[in-house]
């Protein structure tokens, strides 16, 4: 499996596992939750905020540079919380750049996962799941009980 990367290199010369981002995220997310009911909900949003960043596409642009914003990735996981029914973790994940929408745009983001309509998906999810060492969380029996 390849590498995955949250950024590109910084002033060191040195690039951020997006693994490893996203578990720090998940633990300072956490943190923010006045409930400890919520905090699974923080959690989940906090894994899966960067999920679309495990495309080829968003790993290339990392590496050979582009346009800001030429490869989207908030969606991504806005769609894959919305079909393990995260409602809550889907629609921050899908605000996290452009901020909160509103539910027709978050429906607009988010429909064409629940038809299965984005191309790479499955593999993509796969590649998130095996990477960021989530076997436990997003099991196929967790998933289909939320």
């Amino acid at each position: 499996m390849p590498e995955y990367f949250a950024h590109s290199e910084n002033s060191n010369k040195e690039k951020h596992s997006l693994s490893k981002h996203l578990h720090q995220t998940a633990i300072f997310a956490e943190s923010f939750a006045c409930h400890e009911n919520y905090k699974q909900i923080f959690k989940m949003a906090a894994l899966l905020h960067d999920l679309g960043k495990y495309q080829q596409a968003f790993q290339d642009y990392l590496i050979n540079g582009g346009k800001r914003g030429s490869v989207p990735h908030a969606s991504w996981g806005a769609g894959y919380a919305r079909l393990c029914r995260i409602i809550e973790a889907s629609i921050a994940i899908d605000g996290h750049h452009k901020g909160l929408p509103d539910k027709s745009a978050w429906k607009s983001d988010t429909e064409p996962f629940t038809r299965g309509e984005v191309s790479g998906f499955e593999k993509i999810k796969q590649d998130f799941i095996n990477d960021a060492y989530l076997f436990s969380v997003f099991s196929p029996t967790v998933v289909t009980s939320w």
